[in-house]
């Protein structure tokens, strides 16, 4: 049995899902422990989920850290098997313990691009608009995804990953030239300050589920994303259902965009089209 522990909220438990997918050999079990924001519906044979949020309090935190060093721990005196993320060639790697047909996730991220198969992820999104079939779109969309909040300090003060509005505007005008009738809708965790930019003078801003906002996405020909997990795995479900004429524009270096460093470091995806962040830095926080 495979043993993945999910970390972080819906677009990282995306890679943890779909890593642990990807990697399973034929006939293995998977035991996905956490991911608590994949929508209850979904459904694979020999996967089961136990879904437990231990994000929201210090001591929920707390015991759930303690207890996933406790079985990578197995790992590494090899009583149990481990699975790794061999980064150089961009592939899994098993490490075989005593106990060989128990195998524990050893990376808390699986964060590296085009690793996964994005199959999984779209069967998230089939599941979504199983649940809420007005989350299909039946028009030529493009999308803006804004993130702010926690970005603003993050990786730090000095160097955050929320983008310049100035990006989302050269952006915007790349999709407009590809796809010049389509509506555009604009996903943000602070809307006040789309609402008071330019760019968000041609679109709607959405004020709906994390769920729907994903799924609307998903369904877009086109999207500007910022270096977030959520609106990545938007991009690629996007780009995989419609195998070509999509187009989704990314900040060169993803969160490090600010430093001209890759962060992290092979997150690059080949369906998406990076684009250089050319404004002052003091623009994120205006």
């Amino acid at each position: 049995m495979l043993i993945i522990f999910s970390d972080g909220r819906f677009g990282n438990q995306l890679f943890q899902l779909s890593g642990a997918m990807s990697a399973r050999v034929a006939g293995e079990k998977v035991l996905l422990v956490g991911f608590s924001d994949l929508p209850r519906n979904w459904t694979e044979k020999g996967v089961f989920i136990f879904r437990k949020n231990h994000s929201r309090t210090a001591l929920g935190r707390y015991l759930s850290n303690r207890f996933q060093r406790f079985f990578r721990q197995l790992s590494r005196w090899r009583l149990v098997s481990g699975l790794r993320v061999d980064t150089r060639n961009r592939s899994f790697l098993r490490k075989r313990g005593v106990l060989g047909g128990i195998v524990i996730g050893m990376d808390r991220w699986m964060q590296v691009g085009d690793l996964a198969s994005p199959t999984w992820a779209t069967s998230i999104y089939e599941a979504l608009v199983e649940i809420n079939p007005n989350y299909i779109e039946r028009r030529e969309t493009i999308f803006i995804h804004v993130r702010r909040t926690d970005y603003l300090t993050f990786p730090s003060t000095e160097h955050p990953a929320a983008l310049p509005a100035s990006f989302f505007s050269i952006a915007l005008s790349l999709l407009r030239q590809k796809f010049p009738g389509a509506a555009l809708l604009i996903f943000s965790d602070d809307p006040a300050w789309c609402a008071s930019q330019d760019f968000s003078k041609s679109g709607e801003i959405l004020d709906v589920s994390p769920y729907e906002a994903w799924a609307r996405m998903c369904a877009s020909q086109g999207g500007v994303l910022s270096p977030s997990s959520f609106s990545y795995w938007a991009a690629i479900v996007a780009a995989h259902r419609a195998k070509q004429g999509t187009l989704f524009l990314a900040p060169r270096y993803w969160w490090g965009w600010n430093e001209e460093r890759w962060q992290p470091k092979l997150i690059s995806s080949r369906y998406i089209r990076y684009l250089p962040v050319l404004d002052e830095v003091e623009g994120t926080s205006s």
